[in-house]
């Protein structure tokens, strides 16, 4: 059990470059196979055992896999075949990628920890490793490769001396790092050493000029202050932060102008796009996900709309669920959300950084989609579902502890 968590966390780092590309807007990544691996892990077990896997999570994850599935089924026969495989993969993938909550709930029962190369680590120490490998990459990338415009010819948007790491994208490397950010504030670390680990990603994340990410990391952070009760605290570091923002370095690219309107614009045409369709489809959507099709229907995109990395997407989680499920795939997620929040408030016991944390980040990544299609992005799909299912599983040792 415990090499596919190796794998996973090792590969996470990777981003793009753990990318195999199978055909024309078709990849799979690394951590595909590992998060499809212990899915199959699971569902083996719960066959054998003839019932669900446990989980406060398993029955709102059920139910959202189950409208999305109906929602392709009802949709497939308006696009081309190709396509409509295309967009199962993509319900695969979330499903898949949930089975790691599943995967490292089982773990979590019978283990506590994670050895590695003869050293213990919590799995939150492994994950927050794994964070800060990927701001190492991220900065490393601002310093050697700053100049990432020729990836435009590959489908990617042309970053110029921002930080996009081997995520390839600032916008959702920010994210990332601020998840790491919040998870370093949590860790039981010496004082030097959690001085870099907050402080590193905190950097990087100034360098990739997202402002979506800005706005996470601020908001994000406020609801850590109000759980720990550190407002004013957390106000001054807030204004120490926006301050910052005056003395970043201004290359001459539009990327780097924080007034900039042109990524705005481009936003709120995905949205309004995104309207459209939820006007003509507001039950079950067009299909989760045929939204690449559809937008070629509706004549959306252009002529490289079945390589295009944006093609496939809308600018807010919100809408996107709208859009591919309608309004019942909505609920369905909405409710899958609630549950989570109440996984993070769950458990007066429990440690009120570690519930602070949890908190911030789940509040964090929606602010985030509200720009970016962040809760169905694979990085942070993996990253929350780690999340959560430790979250759970130190409440249930808790709980255990106290019976005995």
């Amino acid at each position: 059990m415990k090499l596919l968590i190796l794998l996973l966390l090792i590969s996470f780092p990777l981003g793009h470059l753990a990318r195999i590309e199978i055909t024309s807007g078709v990849a799979l990544y690394v951590h595909d196979i590992v998060a499809a691996s212990m899915l199959l892990a699971v569902f083996i077990d719960s066959v054998k055992k003839r019932k669900l896997p446990s989980g406060r999570l398993t029955v709102p994850i059920l139910m959202f896999f189950l409208v999305a599935t109906l929602s392709l089924l009802m949709g497939v026969n308006t696009v081309e075949p190709r396509q409509a495989v295309i967009g199962g993969l993509y319900l695969v993938r979330w499903i898949a990628h949930a089975g790691v909550y599943f995967y490292l709930l089982k773990y979590l029962r019978i283990h506590k920890d994670l050895t590695f190369l003869r050293r213990t680590y919590t799995l939150r120490e492994a994950l927050l490793i794994s964070g800060l490998v990927l701001a190492t990459f991220g900065l490393t990338q601002y310093v050697l490769f700053p100049d990432l415009t020729q990836l435009k010819w590959l489908g990617w948007d042309d970053h110029y001396y921002r930080l996009a790491g081997t995520i390839l994208d600032p916008g959702f490397t920010g994210i990332l790092l601020v998840l790491t950010a919040f998870l370093a504030l949590e860790t039981k670390l010496t004082r030097k050493v959690k001085l870099v680990a907050v402080s590193m990603p905190v950097a990087a994340l100034l360098l990739t000029y997202s402002r979506a990410s800005y706005l996470a990391f601020l908001l994000g952070s406020l609801v850590f202050a109000f759980m720990k009760r550190k407002l004013r605290k957390a106000l001054i570091i807030g204004a120490i932060f926006l301050g910052t923002l005056f003395l970043l370095p201004q290359a001459q690219s539009e990327g780097t102008n924080l007034l900039r309107l042109y990524s705005l614009f481009q936003r709120i045409e995905t949205w309004n796009q995104a309207v459209v369709i939820v006007r003509e489809h507001p039950v079950f959507g067009v299909g989760f996900n045929l939204m690449r099709s559809t937008k070629r229907q509706y004549g959306f995109v252009g002529e490289d709309w079945k390589t295009s990395h944006s093609a496939s997407g809308i600018d807010n989680s919100y809408l996107f669920v709208s859009a591919t499920t309608g309004f019942i795939g909505l609920a369905a997620y909405l409710t899958l959300l609630y549950r989570m929040i109440r996984l993070g408030l769950k458990d007066t016991k429990r440690k009120q950084t570690q519930k602070a944390s949890m908190l911030a980040s789940i509040s964090a990544v929606s602010i985030h989609a509200l720009f970016n299609n962040t809760w169905f992005y694979p990085w942070v799909m993996l990253w929350m579902w780690y999340l959560l299912a430790e979250t759970e599983a130190g409440q249930l040792r808790k709980i255990t502890t106290l019976q005995k």
